[in-house]
């Protein structure tokens, strides 16, 4: 508490109804002191400040007075000064002192002087603090008419505002609230024996109990913050648990116990940052034309690694920008080039803070390289048309290295890692006898079979169509389909012939294809023209008698397909009567323009089953006129 001296000059130089106080953990006194007299009356508030204004003993003023009925006791009254009168005059028999800003302070107990009102019988006086439950009350008896000191005790709170109530009249003459034990801020806190995951916190003031408080955020603690751990025996703690290469920031608090705690004091610098050891070693294996995997040797626990590795021998530095990460001690690298010798270098990286980088052990890996491909599967297609072009479909290559290793690789689902020569979009021809394939700068030959196709239309007997009749069948590359021209005059589509491959469907289908090529193929739509013979006897329409044998009548269409060198006359009447076959009429025989037929010997019976010799195969209509002669035996 303040001297008494001091109060007495600071008192004239404040307003009323404020306090003085520089030190939160020192006690403060309500004292209040006699004045003039106004009959024993409550004091309105005018009155209260005349009284305090008036006071002529040691008042400590300390702030506003509120809900008051109370007075004050005379200078002479039981042989000295009492303070204020307080007590039930009416309902609100209690007293509110609220303490100024810059008086409110920490404390646990109460003391009041006080003193029984000679007239009354015993009275209760109780205390509560800033609104809170009355404490247990204790009673003054008839006989304390003497100033007291009766002792109020709660749980450590900042005071702002005291309660008294008196169950009927009593003299206060002060309420002092004692300050807490001083609970003051740690001094020195510092750190020291930083690792990767842990640091030693210390303060240098010398306290039994301290909370502390760390965090990868700047934000400062406030009075509400929970401890993240605390020093509960010396001054320092070792922490563990950290993260790699991480910024902490960090505070301490004295605690005072029964709940009393200083403000939180920021450590040394403010925060301090785990370290980030270098790992181990760093090793290149699983090596392939365009890749490698990276496998890392640590005993520490970082966020991640940076990765860097370069055809140059120049080492990264502090600044340098990885060329990848990794989340884990093994990396795979993709994208590199086959055959080439690379540098590299792994550090562990933390949030805040990375390792230096450590060469890899050797310091170059060199990955694979090609060195030569060989057909392990042929294409499925291998013998082609002409125009078709290069199927790749079922090639599959075996890859050959430089480590003396080989693999399969098929063209299905990596059709971009090859490239053909012819390509696959040129038209075949039967000068083609191979394909170049190439992958990875590295080719082979593969052999295939290119035929050519001709398509042409003929008769029956083989002969070229005359003009104006049917052209050549359509043969379409892509499906190698062959489709006849229309039909034409007398000219119908009878059959397809083939050479050097196959039919896909039947010869007479109209609509075919070409397949199983084994050679050059020649396709031949083969037409029929529809003739009709009507055989003569001696100039007439020849008909056998009806009781004459086996003969048929003299009129009939030849059928498709057959030609006149291979008709047969109908058979010879029977004897012992009828028409024998004795010759040919050569006038009547073939059209005109079949110069063949002159000079044949047609009379002659061995032409009756051969009538126009080997070679008439002629398109026309014809008539025969057969000679026959009338026996009897």
């Amino acid at each position: 508490m303040k001297t008494k001296f001091l109060q007495r000059v600071l008192w004239l130089m404040i307003p009323l109804l404020t306090i003085f106080t520089t030190n939160v953990w020192g006690d403060v006194t309500l004292e209040f002191t006699t004045g003039s007299s106004d009959g024993g009356q409550a004091l309105t508030n005018a009155t209260r400040a005349q009284w305090m204004t008036s006071a002529t003993k040691d008042l400590c003023t300390i702030g506003t007075v509120s809900n008051s009925y109370y007075y004050y006791s005379k200078a002479t009254q039981y042989g000295g000064p009492r303070g204020i009168k307080i007590g039930k005059k009416s309902a609100a028999g209690y007293t509110i002192f609220n303490l100024a800003s810059g008086s409110q302070i920490t404390s646990t107990t109460i003391v009041v002087e006080a003193s029984r009102f000679a007239s009354d019988k015993s009275a209760d006086l109780s205390i509560a603090v800033n609104g809170g439950s009355l404490l247990t009350a204790q009673t003054l008896s008839n006989a304390d008419v003497n100033i007291r000191e009766y002792t109020f005790t709660f749980s450590s709170t900042k005071v702002t505002s005291v309660k008294v109530n008196a169950s009927k009249y009593m003299y206060i003459k002060s309420i002092t609230i004692k300050a807490a034990a001083d609970c003051s801020d740690p001094t020195g806190l510092n750190n020291s024996s930083i690792s990767s995951t842990g640091a030693t916190l210390s303060v240098t003031s010398s306290s039994a109990n301290y909370d502390l408080y760390y965090s990868t955020s700047s934000t400062a603690p406030t009075s509400g913050t929970s401890a993240t751990t605390t020093i509960s025996s010396g001054t320092s703690k070792n922490i563990t648990g950290l993260n790699y290469g991480t910024k902490y920031y960090y505070w301490a608090r004295h605690d005072c116990g029964g709940g009393s705690k200083s403000d939180w004091v920021a450590g040394s610098g403010s925060y301090f940052t785990t370290t980030a050891p270098a790992p181990t070693s760093v090793a290149a294996g699983s090596l392939t034309t365009i890749g490698a995997t990276l496998t890392i040797t640590d005993s520490y626990s970082p966020a991640s690694y940076d990765i860097y590795y370069s055809t140059s021998s120049t080492a990264p530095v502090a600044g340098t920008t990885p060329t990848t990460t990794s989340a884990s001690t093994t990396k795979a690298l993709t994208g590199l080039t086959s055959g080439q010798t690379y540098y590299y270098w792994v550090r562990g990286h933390g949030p805040d803070a990375q390792s230096t980088w450590v060469a890899g052990t050797p310091a170059t890996f060199t990955t694979v390289s090609l060195t030569s491909i060989s057909v392990n599967t042929a294409p499925t297609k291998t013998v082609y048309l002409e125009g078709e072009t290069f199927d790749p479909t079922g090639l599959v290559i075996t890859r050959t290295y430089s480590n003396s290793t080989s693999d399969t690789y098929t063209y299905a689902g990596h059709t971009g890692d090859f490239s053909f020569s012819p390509t696959t979009a040129t038209a075949l021809t039967t000068s083609n006898t191979s394909v170049t394939i190439t992958y990875g700068g590295q080719s082979v030959t593969q052999s295939i079979n290119v035929y050519s196709v001709t398509v042409q239309a003929k008769d029956e007997n083989d002969d070229a169509i005359a003009a104006g009749g049917p052209g050549s069948p359509t043969f379409t590359v892509a499906t190698r389909g062959i489709t006849p021209a229309a039909d034409a005059a007398n000219y119908k589509f009878w059959k397809w012939t083939i050479s050097g491959a196959e039919l896909g469907s039947a010869a007479t289908t109209k609509t075919n294809t070409i397949t199983n090529p084994t050679g050059n193929v020649t396709v031949t739509a083969v037409y029929y023209l529809p003739r009709t013979v009507t055989w003569l006897v001696n100039g007439e329409e020849w008909k056998p008698y009806t009781d004459a044998g086996s003969g048929t009548d003299g009129t009939a269409v030849v059928t498709k397909g057959v030609a006149w060198s291979t008709l047969t006359l109908p058979s010879d009447p029977a004897p012992p009567c009828g028409d024998k076959f004795v010759g040919w009429t050569i006038v009547d025989i073939g059209s005109a323009g079949q110069a063949t037929d002159a000079g044949l010997d047609l009379m002659t019976s061995a032409n009756k089953s051969d009538k126009t010799g080997a070679g008439h195969n002629v398109n026309d209509n014809i008539t025969f006129h057969a000679v026959f002669a009338d026996y009897v035996e």
